[in-house]
């Protein structure tokens, strides 16, 4: 089974955060050596770069802590999503204000991402043991067992 598409738009999204992160990272962290004449600024910006990848190869600690549960990932999700969105929102419509081809392609994107998500709902069903992580709450006459529910 090849990579889905969820997966591929999620490597996509982060590699194009990390880039636009290294612009102001950079510029933040390279400011004083530059204005002070004691790094040129391509040599800045290339050490920035490689300390910006050491960095994120070097630990996985802040996602580790995050993810054990210091954080609710429902409220996280919609931080990130609604932010997201926005963005692919100002690039459809900078796309589309370039002419019929411009147009022509978010169509088309939107249409492929539409059957994406289509065909990604088909191959699991969507009962009400996955709809959440969250188990469902037992009646008072019931006790759960290994294998499910069973009544009192």
């Amino acid at each position: 089974m090849g990579i889905s598409l969820i997966v591929i738009v999620v490597i996509v999204t982060a590699l194009a955060f990390d880039f636009t992160n290294g612009f102001h990272d950079t510029a933040n962290a390279m400011a004083t050596s530059i204005a002070t004449g004691a790094l040129k600024p391509k040599v800045a910006v290339l050490i920035s770069g490689v300390l910006n990848i050491g960095g994120a190869f070097l630990s996985v600690e802040v996602a580790k802590t995050i993810s054990s549960g210091l954080v609710d990932e429902t409220k996280v999700a919609w931080i990130v999503t609604l932010p997201a969105a926005a963005v692919v929102g100002a690039v459809a419509a900078f796309a589309a204000s370039q002419g019929a081809i411009g147009t022509v392609l978010v169509a088309l994107v939107a249409i492929a991402i539409a059957v994406g998500i289509y065909a990604a709902s088909r191959r699991t069903p969507v009962t009400a043991d996955n709809v959440n992580d969250v188990e469902a709450p037992i009646a008072s006459d019931e006790v759960r067992t290994e294998s499910g529910v069973a009544q009192a």
